[in-house]
């Protein structure tokens, strides 16, 4: 099944989410290659080195915390302006 495009493609619309808001994990780069295709951040993952893998994840949720957190004040700042 994997790396075709079709398993990741039926994981992203069954989880209800579009490429660019998943992470996929692997320790097979043709397979995070085909996740990268699709839009898929990826993240090339060895047994050995888990801590690393970690560490590569944690500054992906964090970047996704901290442009959530800015997106949040942008629109906050907005509906601030239209009622004024």
């Amino acid at each position: 099944m994997k790396p075709h495009e079709s398993i990741y493609r039926l994981t992203t619309d069954r989880l209800a989410l579009r490429p660019s808001e998943c992470i996929f994990v692997d320790s097979q780069k043709i397979h995070c290659d085909t996740a990268k295709h699709l839009g898929m951040r990826t993240i090339f993952a060895l047994a050995n080195e888990r801590e690393y893998t970690l560490c590569e994840l944690e500054d992906m949720l964090n970047e996704d915390a901290l442009s959530d957190e800015s997106n949040s004040y942008e629109s906050d700042s907005d509906s601030t302006e239209q009622s004024s």
